[in-house]
């Protein structure tokens, strides 16, 4: 019986790590995942859910579009269920109704309705074989949703083609930019990630949307569409944005789509692609709503908090954070930072060792003063002094705090990347970064 939260969240995990050392982490999603397994029961719980779905995907804001379009919908009075990850505070962040995470009595609710499926589950599949954290974590959203939502928010994880969220129908699908990531799960180039993602485009649904992407995504994408027969509006020629203004405070546009014009919207969020999001997550739900009030749109995009996307944390100095743990992710990052810099830049880089810290290292020394490295009190993750070898005048402090003095002494600006667990350390070192 689950009595607590903790045995809620090892049960979300528990065949995945039963597994352990028997899976082959190197293997392509195609031989590790089996959203099979899970298809009856989450599309039995989908139905008895009744809501309308939109799944998200792509390589990059995914997050953020899903928050956007969580918020567009709010903002129009529709009740929302969303699904994202990872989670920054609390686990309870993946699973929101109407904005508010579950609470912890109604997640061990839900995992102990699930686990003599989910056990059940794991006695008749295969040893090398598991049931993906995410089928559960989709099926305790779709019981916490059950009869309160008008539409369903589900962010994809890396992929679609084996993603236990592709289980779900849908009405809508949406696809941000996509770009080579992944490349172990989901392919070995951009054409096989592109060719994964577009299944999140099924007959019978009513539109699909696409961020701005490179010509071959979109022929990949185009044809997918055309196959199943579904209308895909994509970034630049059925919507787009104009005179995208980047300040200390986030940034301003105007958002053009097949039905109105929205000029000066705000979001307190950095960034040319955030602004392009925005307006994807607004034709979605203009389509969604048949059309939407300008006064009230303005208002969700003034109000969104999506915590780690170039999210600014103070102005004395300037600091902003952001969840970017590669190279890819940096470059997008580095052209907004050189716009908001004033006078000088410190780089705090909370990169794991096991992950792409070198081409985040990399794109930032170009722009950046100082860099210095740092380790994170989570045990999960591993860092090295040596990680600041790889760059010139690269140094290391030992903890979030040391980097944080130093990086405040150095510079005007800040900005402080690394994997998500870096924000929960940030708040505690308000006296180096005034901070909240």
């Amino acid at each position: 019986m689950i009595t607590t939260k903790k045995q809620a969240e090892d049960l979300i995990y528990r065949s995945y790590m039963l597994v352990g050392r028997r899976l082959d982490y190197n293997a392509p999603d195609s031989e590790k995942r089996h959203p099979e397994y899970t298809r009856t029961v989450i599309r039995q719980l989908d139905e008895r859910c009744g809501a309308k779905n939109i799944l998200v995907t792509g390589s990059k804001g995914k997050g953020s579009v899903s928050v956007m379009i969580n918020d567009i919908l709010r903002a129009h009075g529709k009740n929302t269920g969303l699904l994202t990850s990872p989670h920054i505070f609390d686990f309870n962040e993946r699973i929101r109704l109407n904005g508010v995470p579950i609470p912890d009595e109604e997640l061990i609710k839900h995992c102990d309705r699930l686990a003599p499926t989910l056990e059940l589950m794991d006695i008749t599949i295969g040893e090398r074989e598991y049931i993906s954290p995410v089928a559960v974590q989709v099926m305790a959203a779709l019981l916490h949703f059950y009869g309160k939502t008008d539409y369903n928010i589900f962010e994809c994880g890396k992929g679609v083609l084996y993603d236990d969220v592709n289980n779900l129908g849908r009405e809508y699908s949406v696809i941000n930019t996509i770009f080579e990531e992944h490349t172990r799960e989901l392919g070995g180039g951009l054409e096989e990630i592109a060719f994964d993602k577009s299944h999140i485009i099924v007959g019978g649904q009513k539109c699909a949307y696409s961020a701005q992407q490179t010509p071959k995504v979109c022929e990949i994408l185009e044809k997918r569409a055309a196959d199943c027969g579904v209308v895909l509006k994509t970034y630049g020629r059925d919507f787009y944005c104009e005179n995208i203004v980047l300040s200390e405070n986030g940034t301003d546009f105007d958002a053009v789509t097949p039905k109105n014009r929205y000029e000066k919207l705000h979001i307190p969020l950095l960034g040319e692609h955030q602004a392009r999001n925005f307006a994807l997550a607004l034709c979605v739900c203009e389509d969604i709503l048949g059309n939407t009030d300008k006064e009230k749109t303005a208002l969700a995009a003034r109000s969104i908090v999506w915590r780690g996307r170039l999210e600014i944390i103070s102005r004395s100095p300037l600091t902003v954070a952001d969840c970017c743990i590669n190279g890819i992710s940096a470059a997008f990052i580095k052209p907004i930072l050189e716009k908001i810099k004033r006078t000088s830049l410190a780089a705090v880089l909370a990169v794991p060792a096991d992950k792409d810290y070198r081409g985040v290292a990399r794109e930032i020394s170009d722009i950046a003063d100082k860099i210095i490295f740092t380790r994170l009190q989570n045990p999960h993750y591993k860092f090295d002094r040596a990680q600041a070898d790889c760059v010139r005048g690269g140094v290391f402090a030992d903890d979030m705090g040391a980097a944080a003095r130093l990086a405040a002494k150095s510079a005007d600006t800040v900005c402080i990347l690394g994997t998500a667990a870096m924000l929960r350390e940030i708040e505690g070192y308000d006296e180096a970064i005034h901070i909240f």
